[in-house]
């Protein structure tokens, strides 16, 4: 039976109960969900004919600020009605600061003007937005809804993102090849996109397997754990590299060449 668990009396406390393992897949877990959410960010946000592409940055920052902060008043044991005030006060500010440079990065954090616009846009008035701010509500909206239902990550869940995860990714990137125009910036990423899903979500099941295995952090970095961890991930990052081939062949000419 496991022990009972007691809240942290401060942030030091807390850090010291943390399993770093654990943090570290929840981590590679949001990160990996966040690629396939960006490819579809990149036909969503065409507008105006505009071809630039949604920055990852903020669809990461979104995901991994729902999940800190949820996975935060978890671990501190916040109760109502404190949960629902410092939740909705994480939401308000990743949402702002979201609005802020995505739909007016041309605009100076500093000019209040940026503000008067986003609240135009959401009431549907003629306004001076780059992305569509209502978008932008909604990706938050996901985020967060994403952040507070998804279950602590193990190893299941990690091959599961992987087995999952490789199937919304390639629906994705399906969407905009067949959706976003030739010149989008979004279809010269995906290539990128398609490695970098595959090394972290393998660097989650990695994680996941040091996790469930109990090797210790202080352990050193003998012939198991290169077989546990980097092996597999390596295996797989060059699976991901002749798929991304197939989207664009410069790409795999510049590996070969590298190699």
């Amino acid at each position: 039976m496991e022990a009972e668990r007691h809240a942290p009396s401060n942030l030091r406390d807390l850090i010291v109960h943390l399993d770093w393992r654990q943090e570290l897949l929840g981590v590679a877990v949001v990160l990996a969900e966040a690629f396939p959410v960006y490819v579809l960010c990149g036909v969503i946000f065409l507008s105006g004919g505009e071809t630039w592409t949604f920055p990852f940055w903020i669809v990461a920052f979104l995901l991994l600020s729902a999940h800190a902060v949820c996975r935060l008043l978890d671990e501190m044991r916040v109760w109502s009605p404190e949960y629902e005030i410092k939740m909705l006060a994480g939401i308000v500010i990743t949402l702002i600061v979201a609005i802020k440079f995505a739909s007016f990065p041309h605009m100076s954090t500093l000019d209040i003007a940026w503000f008067g616009d986003a609240l135009r846009s959401l009431a549907f008035l003629p306004n001076d937005e780059r992305r569509w701010v209502w978008g932008v509500v909604l990706l938050a909206a996901y985020s967060w809804w994403r952040g507070r239902v998804r279950a602590e990550p193990n190893v299941d869940s990690a091959f599961g993102l992987l087995r999952w995860g490789s199937l919304a990714l390639f629906l994705s990137i399906v969407v905009v090849l067949a959706g976003a125009p030739d010149e989008a910036q979004i279809r010269d990423r995906l290539s990128v996109v398609t490695v970098g899903f595959f090394a972290v979500a393998l660097s989650a099941v990695g994680i996941a397997r040091l996790k469930l295995e109990g090797v210790r952090s202080t352990a050193p970095l003998g012939a198991r754990w290169l077989g546990t961890f980097v092996v597999p991930i390596m295996a797989v990052v060059a699976v991901a590299i002749l798929a991304a081939g197939i989207f664009s062949r410069q790409f795999l000419d510049t590996v070969l060449w590298m190699l």
